[in-house]
């Protein structure tokens, strides 16, 4: 799974000039599940999660992980992820993402390694 985080200012296309300084922002967490079939063979699915809660800290990985999770499960058995990411410091390069990784196998049933 390759994995990514970046927060986002929602904008309406023609909005008035005021509307310039007041913008909301989103968090757009993509991801990209490449999987195998018998019948294929290697198959990628994309993934978005978007959410209002702007903080990149390990509970919002730890949610965005799940749920992409959840829904690759309804696509294929998962056995094993690697996760792959593009290596911000905040997000993926934390002691509770190497915790996260340990127990990867109780919290999701399936077995982890992380790049």
């Amino acid at each position: 799974m390759k994995i990514s985080s970046e927060n986002f200012q929602l904008k309406h296309q023609r909005e008035v000039m005021a509307a310039c300084w007041s913008n909301e922002m989103v968090i757009l967490f993509t991801a990209v599940v490449y999987y195998r079939t018998d019948d294929v063979g290697l198959n990628h699915q994309s993934y978005v999660v978007l959410s209002d809660e702007l903080s990149h800290d390990k509970a919002s990985v730890y949610a965005f992980n799940n749920a992409i999770l959840e829904r690759a499960k309804e696509v294929t058995p998962v056995r094993k992820v690697h996760y792959w990411s593009d290596g911000a410091g905040s997000q993926f390069k934390n002691r509770y993402n190497l915790s996260s990784l340990l127990y990867h196998q109780e919290d999701f049933n399936c077995k982890a390694t992380w790049s």
